[in-house]
């Protein structure tokens, strides 16, 4: 979808006002309701419309309203990080995953919780479609009522009649019941992010080529709080269906990463009944209709292999390999991704440009800072340590393929090893100094000798089953 066509949808409404016409309107509802004594109204400007490709598919784009120069972000950001907090903290059933990193640990101690030696499991992975744009203001505002209603509940400050949190202004933003009188805090109370909540709502432009546009459904991606309000109204959603459910609820797992969810649902081997409600809830999703989310949010189901032979249910989800069993007790298997592995054995270069090339002018510590932070995302997404050598090998092929040093590779490995006493590096170093040196430039010309290489001496990779 290009920019001009989704400013011709009815989500956006043009209007013939200008910046300086928009900004004093906003300014002066800002002023009548008092936000200015929360935190003051500063210098900047309406968002500016960009596209960013989707990786999935290059050829589609993501429609961004870049929203950080706005006059009020601060008071938006403190807002969000109150929300997330929130959504985090209070007793609520529902899918998010607030940290990534804690991806591997949440599945493996819930499939626990849900399987033993006489169950199967059913497994599917959806993707929320065009969330930003389909969520109704309406519902936002129910959803953010809901999470708020519950938070009273649980202040236990005493003293606290207004139930005001406050929140530091800069990293880590420190969030805790009570007011704070100190310089450095913000105090809202749930009233006022109500109020504030309202007010971004209200005031939801975008610009493009000089011309304005007000968003007048859903929230732009790119807003200060948009990611908060589509957590909370899936939240919201998931935590009505689970409730209202208690036949299923009980047997059911879901992690969900802002629009990509994944659920797995078991049943007994030997109950007719449970199985058949767990098998009717996963075809209950279709393009048109699903059994969880709603007010104008649709699903589509993404790829999953089962592999009959291993009886294994593989799917790729938010950057990683998933690998779980169909039937008894589970632990799953995880690998991160290696999104250019196709590309480099076929071509010998990327798909996706996600990695600084050696001979940039960028400072080696940023490339080197580059390089350590994907072998932190692999210690920690990665649950299994074959698994985990697999992975790094193939990190270390893709950056061999853009042209880096065998040299510089092995002793930087060697550097992280001891830095951070990762003892699983040793084995990937022996792996890469043990590599056939390639004389051909560039060495992407040699990759596929090389994949077939590293196929003999790499241990199992599960990534094979991925869809």
């Amino acid at each position: 979808m290009s920019i001009r066509i989704l400013f011709k949808s009815p989500n956006y409404q043009g209007l013939t006002d200008n910046h300086s016409t928009i900004l004093n309107q906003m300014k002066e509802e800002y002023m009548s309701r008092k936000f200015n004594e929360i935190t003051a109204w500063g210098k900047g400007y309406l968002p500016e419309v960009y596209c960013n490709p989707k990786q999935k598919d290059l050829n589609k784009s993501r429609i961004i309203s870049a929203a950080n120069a706005l006059p009020h972000k601060k008071l938006l950001k403190s807002v969000g990080g109150i929300l997330h907090w929130l959504l985090q903290k209070i007793p609520t059933k529902n899918f998010t995953l607030h940290n990534m990193m804690n991806l591997p640990n949440i599945l493996e101690k819930k499939l626990i919780e849900i399987t033993d030696e006489n169950s199967k499991i059913g497994v599917i992975q959806i993707d929320v479609e065009q969330m930003y744009t389909n969520l109704q203001h309406s519902k936002i505002k129910k959803s953010i009522n809901w999470l708020l209603n519950r938070a009273k509940r649980y202040d236990k400050k005493r003293g606290n009649k207004h139930h005001t949190i406050n929140i530091s202004f800069n990293k880590p933003y420190i969030v805790r019941w009570g007011p704070a009188y100190g310089e450095g805090k913000t105090n809202l109370n749930l009233k006022l992010i109500e109020e504030i909540i309202t007010y971004d709502l209200k005031h939801t432009y975008t610009t493009l080529g000089g011309k304005i546009y007000k968003q007048i459904n859903g929230a732009p991606m790119g807003g200060l709080l948009s990611t908060n309000y589509a957590n909370i109204c899936c939240a919201y959603d998931e935590n009505t269906f689970l409730k209202n459910n208690q036949n299923i609820a009980p047997h059911m797992l879901g992690i969900r990463q802002i629009d990509d969810a994944m659920i797995v649902i078991s049943y007994p081997t030997n109950d007719t009944i449970k199985e058949n409600n767990a098998l009717q809830f996963l075809n209950n999703f279709t393009d048109s209709t699903n059994p969880i989310y709603k007010d104008g949010l649709t699903c589509k189901k993404q790829k999953i292999n089962y592999d009959i032979a291993n009886d294994t249910y593989n799917l790729n989800f938010i950057g990683t390999h998933i690998q779980i069993k169909g039937t008894g007790t589970n632990k799953p298997l995880i690998q991160m991704q290696c999104k250019n592995w196709s590309s480099l054995i076929q071509r010998g270069e990327q798909t996706f440009l996600r990695l600084i090339q050696p001979q940039s002018y960028t400072p080696s510590r940023i490339k080197n800072g580059t390089i350590i932070g994907e072998i932190v995302r692999h210690k920690y997404y990665t649950n299994n340590p074959t698994l985990l050598h697999t992975a790094i090998c193939k990190l270390c092929l893709e950056l061999l393929c853009l042209g880096y040093k065998k040299t510089y590779l092995y002793k930087l490995l060697l550097k992280i090893k001891y830095t951070y006493k990762w003892k699983f590096l040793k084995k990937v170093s022996q792996w890469l100094k043990n590599l056939p040196n390639t004389n051909l430039i560039p060495f992407s010309e040699n990759i596929k000798y090389l994949s077939t290489y590293t196929e003999k001496h790499m241990e199992d990779d599960i990534s094979t089953y991925a869809p």
